[in-house]
């Protein structure tokens, strides 16, 4: 498989860079440095915090290749490492490409896709993360306000809001929401499984399914999710298919 030669592998002192860079490490051939200073060579970087950005944001500055890796769309590994994670060449999330994806990795996860739901009493908006708002140099205050005002500019639904770290459940925050309204949260990604339509206004792999545009809350898109599901299942690995290099024939 074809594999990134002279990748460097950017590991923190955080638990889950160190389980997750060495799952790299041992399917790349890379070596694992620290997240002081660009070195030669493509990057791979788990997650944004602890001077990974600052890793991201030399490469793209200098255009050099880099692997974002983050907990995956859906069967996250968060920290039994059991899950899935997302790898991303050159940017944060996946986006559209020409390649056409099969299927049969999708349906292996056993996801039901669930009916488009075209009722609803609320929009629900997720604010963007802290970390989220540092990394693009967003006030996420600032942006809350405009989303929430935007909204009601264009329909008299009411708004609910979900921050990441509220005690309420994302799935309870779902009941009887019309649509989902998020920067580049994955909680647009799980709305979408359960049939609920999506505003995203950041760079994120669920802006394909959604328009950014919020004047068309009212009248928001219902498009094919099997194909973006399928491409989705090919850009999140377990630790032992990262292990195996198995994710490199598709990156």
């Amino acid at each position: 498989m074809p594999r990134p030669d002279g990748l460097c592998i950017y590991q923190t002192n955080h638990p889950n860079s160190q389980v997750v860079c060495r799952a790299i490490e041992q399917g790349s051939g890379g070596r694992i440095v620290p997240p002081v200073r660009l070195m030669d060579g493509p990057a791979a970087v788990y997650g944004i915090l602890r001077g990974c950005d600052q890793i991201i944001k030399q490469c793209e500055w200098v255009r050099r290749d880099y692997y974002h890796v983050d907990h995956g769309y859906f069967r996250r590994g968060w920290n039994s490492y059991s899950g899935y994670y997302r790898i991303t060449r050159n940017g944060l999330q996946w986006s559209p490409d020409s390649r056409e994806y099969p299927d049969d990795r999708f349906k292996r996860f056993g996801v039901s896709l669930k009916p488009w739901r075209k009722s609803g009493r609320h929009v629900l908006v997720c604010p963007v993360s802290t970390a989220i708002a540092g990394f693009y140099g967003i006030d996420a205050h600032a942006w809350l306000q405009a989303i929430v005002q935007e909204i009601q500019d264009f329909t008299d639904r009411p708004v609910q809001i979900k921050p990441k770290d509220s005690e309420l459940d994302l799935k309870t925050a779902l009941n009887d929401a019309w649509c989902l309204v998020t920067f580049n949260s994955n909680a647009a990604i799980e709305a979408l499984i359960e049939g609920i339509p999506v505003f995203v206004t950041g760079p994120a792999a669920a802006r394909c399914m959604g328009s950014p545009d919020l004047s068309l809350i009212d009248e928001p898109r219902y498009g094919d999710r099997e194909t973006m599901f399928s491409a989705l299942a090919y850009q999140q690995w377990t630790l032992d298919e990262i292990r195996r290099g198995e994710c490199w024939e598709w990156l």
